[in-house]
C-alpha cells in the first residue's frame, strides 16, 4: 500500500513541481505561466491524473513528469526527423 507521502495535495502541486524542476529537466520559470486555477480546472476536466478523497484533490508523486508535460512546462520528446548530425552519419554509412 502506498503511503500518504506518495500523494501531493493539489494546492501544493506547484511547489512540488518547482522542487522537481531540475530532476524533470525544465526551467522553474516555465511554471510562472501556469496558474493554480488552470491546474484545478485540468484536474476537474480529467486532463491531469488526480484523486479526490474527502473533498480534497491530490495527485500521485509518480505522475509528476506526466503532469509537467501536460501543463506544457516540460519539453515533449516526440519522434521526428533526424537531426543533421545523425542524418550525415546515416548517409555516410549508406554510401559505403
Amino acid at each position: 500500500m502506498k503511503s500518504d507521502t506518495d500523494r501531493i495535495p493539489l494546492p501544493q502541486l506547484r511547489q512540488e513541481l518547482r522542487d522537481a524542476a531540475d530532476r524533470l529537466g525544465f526551467e522553474v520559470s516555465a511554471l510562472d505561466r501556469v496558474k493554480h486555477r488552470a491546474m484545478h480546472a485540468a484536474v476537474l476536466d480529467g486532463i491531469l491524473p488526480a484523486r479526490c478523497e474527502n473533498g480534497r484533490w491530490s495527485v500521485s508523486r509518480a505522475d509528476l513528469p506526466k503532469i509537467a508535460e501536460t501543463l506544457g512546462v516540460m519539453p515533449v520528446r516526440r519522434p521526428g526527423r533526424p537531426t543533421k548530425a545523425s542524418s550525415a552519419s546515416i548517409g555516410a554509412t549508406a554510401a559505403v
